[in-house]
């Protein structure tokens, strides 16, 4: 008899690894199809693989850096954000920089004007 349940057991036990699985599956499949989440989905949800790079440490890059390396240190931080570019900035005082953008601001694919169109934003408060 506890044979018995111990093979229930088991293959209870495996058939909720195998849903686990599937459900992780699922999510990012919702991700991808929605996109209207974070751009990037949560680290759970992505594949392992052995060679992932690691992104450029800010500390390795600076104002006398090469453009492959700002460039490579940019690309890292926005991995797999085709959305997401740089836009070149001047200040009063002549100070110049680049700050990134996204092609899908204020448009229906955007989430932030969709909140603050339904109220969920509020400024001044």
């Amino acid at each position: 008899m506890s044979s018995d349940l111990e093979q229930q057991l088991f293959r209870a036990l495996k058939e909720i690894e195998a849903l686990k699985q599937e459900n992780r599956s699922l999510k990012l499949q919702l991700f991808n199809y929605t996109n209207l989440k974070e751009t990037t989905p949560p680290a759970q949800y992505l594949p392992k693989t052995a060679n992932e790079q690691e992104p450029t440490s800010k500390s390795n890059v600076h104002a006398k850096s090469s453009s492959e390396e700002k460039i490579a240190l940019f690309r890292s931080l926005f991995r797999g954000r085709e959305d997401v570019y740089p836009v070149r900035w001047t200040n009063k005082t002549g100070k110049a920089g680049y700050s990134p953008a996204c092609k899908n601001e204020w448009t229906v694919v955007c989430k932030k004007a969709a909140s603050q169109m339904l109220g969920m934003h509020t400024s001044g408060i």
